[in-house]
């Protein structure tokens, strides 16, 4: 059986979490199934980064597109592409043919927010995206969502 969800439920939901409009994305891999996504809300907006001095000199762009460097391997899953917009940074991983699919979007949730949370911890511009301008917030709750999961 092949499913395919979109991420407007997720959007939706961290909508309601943040407090603020997430729009929709769509996208479609093309012969990939086994893939996950899940979308990363960004507390920083580019009008607050202009009174934040990063420590790398970049404009808010720039940090976002740091942010999507996160290493190939996530977890059990390889990353295929990182989609940078303004308010979110949205990851598709995909996973071995075989894998349990509960058992990949845990494995997704888990490593993406330690990847995610080691770089924060190490550039306080990427903290700053994450967590917002002066930091005290909490990591954002991640929920991953089937893309296209072959059964």
């Amino acid at each position: 059986m092949n499913r395919t969800a979109s991420s407007l439920r997720v959007a939706l939901q961290h909508a309601y979490h943040q407090d603020r409009q997430v729009r929709r994305a769509f996208f479609r891999y093309a012969g990939i199934s086994h893939l996950l996504s899940v979308e990363v809300p960004l507390d920083a907006k580019p009008s607050d980064w202009r009174t934040f001095d990063d420590p790398h000199g970049r404009n808010y762009d720039d940090a976002v597109e740091d942010l999507g460097n996160v290493d190939r391997k996530i977890g059990l899953g390889q990353l295929q592409k990182a989609i940078k917009s303004r308010g979110t940074v949205k990851f598709f991983v995909e996973y071995d043919e075989g894998t349990d699919e509960k058992k990949a979007l845990y494995d997704l949730e888990k490593h993406l927010s330690k990847q995610l949370r080691e770089m924060a911890r190490d550039d306080e511009g990427l903290a700053a995206l994450l967590y917002g301008l002066g930091s005290g917030g909490r990591f954002p709750n991640l929920d991953p969502e089937s893309e296209a999961w072959d059964e």
